[in-house]
């Protein structure tokens, strides 16, 4: 083995070529200094505020209890549902503490594509349901927006009752919220 730095006297490493698994590395780490813990703000403040504006018009199934809402780089706040018996993640970086609701942004909310999948799409008041094989879904899925009257919002794509993902209709246009990363080339 090569003699360790000063900084990984406390560690172990299990390499792949001389443990059976994967290889492994382990450390305890513990927080230097006494400030405050990284907190978590309660729905109720300002910063989730936008989140009932969406959810009371679109979703007839009562909004989740324990959301925790956390600030992010972009200036956007996400907000998360999460169980009551989960552990207190404060202080910890946890990438989700919970399902992702989606973000709120100069008091606007944009629903996540986790909402989506997460919700019954029965429980989605407005909705593109389109048949397997439609041409519209490809559209979708290829990033395109769509051309379909009906009332403006966020509107649940599903095809044959299985959420896709979210659309926003301005007018006759739903515009296209399917991940960018997820979308057929």
């Amino acid at each position: 083995y090569p003699p360790r730095r000063q900084s990984l006297q406390r560690t172990v490493r299990l390499w792949p070529h001389r443990a059976e698994g994967e290889g492994h590395f382990i450390a305890l780490l513990r927080r230097a200094g006494d400030g405050p813990a990284e907190a978590w703000t309660m729905t109720g403040g300002a910063t989730v505020a936008a989140l009932p504006e969406f959810w009371e018009p679109l979703i007839d199934e009562p909004m989740p209890a324990g959301l925790v809402a956390r600030p992010r780089q972009d200036g956007a706040t996400a907000v998360y549902a999460v169980m009551p018996d989960a552990p207190d993640t404060r202080g910890l970086r946890a990438v989700r503490p919970g399902w992702h609701l989606g973000h709120e942004r100069k008091g606007r909310f944009v629903p996540s594509h986790a909402l989506a999948l997460g919700l019954g799409s029965p429980s989605v008041l407005h909705r593109l349901d389109e048949p397997l094989g439609s041409e519209r879904i490809a559209r979708y899925l290829h990033g395109d927006t769509l051309h379909v009257p009906g009332p403006d919002g966020w509107v649940l794509i599903t095809v044959a009752g299985f959420a896709l993902g979210w659309g926003k209709r301005v007018g006759n246009v739903i515009k296209n919220h399917f991940p960018h990363a997820m979308r057929w080339l």
